[in-house]
């Protein structure tokens, strides 16, 4: 009897601490409150998925490298040589290991508690896990510029491949977003080169500040929103190849690979933006959802503890270089 009583107690003791993290990991988001809840917070959940997105990337390429030098599919001549489009190829390999590395990176850097960085005593450029993740994304997206302006050169009537390359443009300028906010100099951590720009562009726009309130979070938007046109494109070429070149198994099988790995990352783009709101945003969020949280419901204010501050103040967890505390 004592024991059933124990167990009893016990689940319910986890039921509540469940219940208290996903009350939690939704009071802190700023957008996508409809989102799922699991592991420690949104940027741990997004960055398993960028972890699995990274994986199928790095072995894609793999597929048309091999059918170049050992054909299995009828695919027609390619458009371009076979050593400039082996090397293509060698370049996504490259991106996709390096988009593995960091987002293994992220999901060390934004677990709760915090773990001490790998590299923290290194030098002030790897003084965090997530500026080293910073760096592996940077790295994993400039592969992409080459390899597309490959694509430009040798068909520079192809608006596809223009279009690609213009969005792999902007994925290095987000990805560099990340890397001057992961910086834990306090100037350069604080970095708001977007939220300035626009300021002067659109002026006081109450929105555009809540969702641009620093380099960070309007990287992760940058990275939200370029997945997303790629996702959508990845889907249009693969219905039009679908319909108008049905033999053609290698086209199809890259705009089919393309589109799943493109859905994987746009659901991990989506975690990084909820989760990544400061707090100044995430409150006026909560101020404008009166009818979710009404006057007399649980207050979550109450999560401004030691524990949870971290993350309520800056949006995404910071470490500190010396001793793994987030700052």
């Amino acid at each position: 009897m004592r024991r059933s009583s124990f167990s009893e107690s016990l689940e319910e003791s986890r039921a509540n601490r469940r219940k208290n993290r996903r009350e939690r990991i939704l009071a802190r988001r700023g957008a996508f409150k409809w989102l799922p809840v699991k592991f420690s917070n949104d940027l741990v959940h997004g960055s398993w998925w960028f972890v699995v997105g990274s994986v199928i990337a790095t072995f894609i390429p793999a597929v048309p490298l091999v059918d170049l030098f050992y054909p299995f599919w009828e695919t027609g001549s390619g458009s371009l040589p076979l050593l400039e489009d082996a090397a293509a190829f060698g370049l996504l390999i490259v991106s996709g290991f390096f988009f593995t590395l960091g987002s293994l990176a992220f999901v060390r850097a934004t677990e709760e508690p915090a773990v001490r960085p790998l590299f923290g005593s290194w030098t002030i450029h790897l003084a965090t896990d997530e500026l080293l993740a910073a760096w592996l994304f940077l790295f994993g997206t400039i592969p992409f510029v080459p390899f597309m302006a490959v694509y430009v050169y040798y068909n520079p009537d192809v608006l596809v491949y223009w279009g690609s390359l213009v969005a792999s443009v902007i994925f290095v300028i987000a990805c560099y977003l990340f890397v001057l906010a992961c910086y834990p100099t306090e100037e350069i951590r604080q970095s708001v080169v977007i939220p300035q720009i626009t300021k002067v562009l659109c002026g006081e726009q109450r929105w555009i500040q809540k969702h641009l309130a620093n380099d960070w979070l309007a990287g992760t938007w940058i990275f939200f929103y370029g997945t997303l046109v790629v996702c959508i494109g990845a889907i249009c070429l693969l219905i039009l190849t679908m319909r108008t070149n049905s033999t053609n198994y290698l086209e199809i099988f890259d705009w089919a690979s393309t589109t799943i790995d493109s859905i994987i990352f746009l659901i991990g783009s989506a975690y990084f933006c909820a989760g990544s709101y400061p707090q100044e945003a995430r409150s006026e969020h909560r101020a404008d959802d009166k009818n979710v949280y009404k006057k007399g419901d649980r207050s979550f204010d109450h999560y401004d503890d030691a524990e949870n501050a971290p993350l309520l103040s800056q949006g995404p967890p910071k470490q500190d270089g010396n001793d793994g505390k987030r700052s």
